[in-house]
């Protein structure tokens, strides 16, 4: 068929001359290609690791492992499949996209930037989801941002969030207008961000994590203060809700339907309960 593209699994040496290359084909194919790279570990033991060219070369050939093209076929290419499938099966399709139609009222009238910055695996990004849906349900357009390192569940998670009532043609955020920080392992990323905080700019943390920038802009979101009893994975869409209803960014009504689609509805039902109280105690001065 015309939609079906060259599916191909390569594996190289990283010493082959013609690596760049290899990588630069298997990210320009319109469908799926793996590149399967041997090299020797450069982040653990490296003065230590006896791997050199010739050894990884015998290794791969000794294990009966071919290099080069090692699998070429023909199939659907991802993206026109899907389209396809959602075509064909009408608006109760499976796979049909699902409009998120405006039926709340967001009170911002201007573009407004807010950072979240956590740990990995502390659901940073199904937080900044979450904002972000309700923003488009709130009748704003909204832009999203995630950014980790490649370690699995170490290191930071950094989410940014663009929301604005009109169309956004610059999704890119070098400045905030609030940093929302969850975990000491984003606090680094965070502090990027200070010099280009706006002036009305505010700092929310979490207890434990040292300050940013000027005290008299920094609140301090205590999930613990709020009543019932919040799982750890929940703390940052607790938080994110939170600190979006402080600042007048979405209405809970719109939160609270954003959240019906994610699954879960006892988790985002607890985290938003969470929420509304920590708003109150951040409206008082009390976070």
């Amino acid at each position: 068929k015309e939609d079906q593209v060259e599916q191909g699994r390569r594996r190289e040496a990283a010493e082959h001359s013609d690596l760049a290359q290899r990588i630069g084909e298997a990210i320009a194919h319109p469908g799926f290609a793996l590149l399967d790279v041997w090299e020797p570990c450069t982040a653990y033991f490296a003065p230590k690791n006896r791997l050199n060219r010739k050894a990884i070369t015998d290794l791969v050939t000794g294990l009966g492992f071919a290099t080069g093209m090692v699998r070429q076929d023909r199939a659907p290419e991802y993206g026109a499949a899907y389209r396809e499938a959602a075509a064909a099966g009408g608006r109760d399709s499976a796979v049909a996209p699902r409009a998120l139609v405006p039926r709340f009222r967001s009170a911002l009238r201007q573009p407004f930037r807010l950072v979240l910055a956590g740990a990995a695996g502390g659901r940073v990004g199904t937080a900044a989801r979450l904002l972000s849906r309700a923003a488009i349900l709130s009748d704003l357009f909204a832009a999203q941002r995630s950014d980790y390192p490649v370690t699995v569940k170490t290191g930071y998670s950094l989410a940014e969030l663009l929301l604005s009532p009109e169309a956004i043609e610059d999704a890119s955020v070098s400045a905030a207008d609030a940093l929302l920080v969850l975990a000491p392992e984003g606090r680094k990323q965070a502090l990027a961000y200070l010099p280009g905080l706006a002036p009305a700019g505010r700092i929310f943390v979490l207890p434990g994590i040292e300050p940013l920038g000027d005290p008299e802009r920094q609140a301090t979101v205590d999930p613990a203060s709020a009543p019932g009893r919040l799982g750890k994975h929940w703390t940052a869409t607790a938080v994110a809700a939170a600190v979006a209803l402080h600042l007048g960014l979405l209405p809970l009504e719109a939160l609270r339907a954003a959240a019906e689609d994610e699954g879960d509805s006892l988790g985002f039902t607890t985290a938003l309960d969470t929420a509304v109280a920590l708003a109150k105690q951040l409206a008082t001065g009390a976070g």
